[in-house]
């Protein structure tokens, strides 16, 4: 049996982004590294890199060491 194709979902990018974003300041930290994710590589917002290196902030100080990795290679 191969399974079905799964349904794109029924909202864009920028819409998710968008739902996203408000609740950001009372998210764990895996969630703040990829806010800046989204904000360096422009998935669903503009490229803001400044925007990009808050988030990595954000979550570099609770800890999350993906986070701590892309604020050194954005600061290099």
């Amino acid at each position: 049996h191969i399974p079905k194709k799964a349904d794109p979902l029924p909202f864009s990018q920028t819409t998710l982004f968008n739902l996203f974003v408000p609740s950001l300041p009372s998210l764990p930290s895996p969630q703040q590294f990829h806010a800046g994710l989204l904000y360096e590589e422009g998935r669903g917002t503009e490229r803001d890199y400044a925007k990009a290196m808050h988030w990595y902030r954000k979550g570099a100080d609770g800890g999350h060491a993906g986070a701590q990795v892309r604020r050194a290679t954005l600061v290099w």
